[in-house]
């Protein structure tokens, strides 16, 4: 059983990658297999570059973003 995605479709949040963070909002969402952790995950889309190379983003690479600590 797949657990619920921790995000949303709309929802604006934070995208880490190594070299820059971004605001992003999210465009979709698919159940992926993250090949450098072995394991599946939540993944988002997104309508801007990211800074990663993925089609759809590891659910662990996002973050909420916090009112008053963007």
């Amino acid at each position: 059983m797949k657990p619920e995605p921790k995000y949303k479709v709309g929802e604006i949040v934070k995208v880490c990658s190594w070299t820059r963070d971004t605001i992003q909002e999210i465009q979709g969402i698919d159940w992926i297999y993250h090949p450098r952790m072995e394991e599946y995950s939540w993944g988002y889309s997104f309508s801007e570059p990211t800074g990663l190379s993925f089609h759809f983003v590891p659910e662990g690479y996002l973050r909420k973003i916090e009112e008053n600590n963007e």
